[in-house]
């Protein structure tokens, strides 16, 4: 997790959806975060893609689609544009 000049977010929220369930984390001071569940939480199929929502202060939240197996992502925030 990194900001638009590559340096790292720190205490992010990071979930993940897909189905009916979810997994969140927060990122580490270095920006890195890892999501997995300590167990299977489904027993369906699993889906093509998830949700991925990050969330962090002073920046804008960003939504993207991923791949189910997807084991690595590069999420870049842009700042928040705080109007009087």
């Amino acid at each position: 997790m990194r900001d638009a000049t590559g340096k790292p977010v720190p205490s992010a929220v990071v979930e993940v959806t897909y189905l009916d369930e979810q997994l969140s984390t927060r990122s580490g001071a270095d920006g890195s975060f890892l999501l997995k569940a300590a167990e299977p939480v489904c027993d369906e199929t699993p889906p093509a893609n998830v949700t991925l929502l990050v969330l962090a202060d002073e920046y804008r939240p960003k939504r993207q689609s991923l791949g189910f197996e997807v084991g690595m992502v590069d999420v870049r925030l842009e700042p928040r544009e705080f109007r009087p």
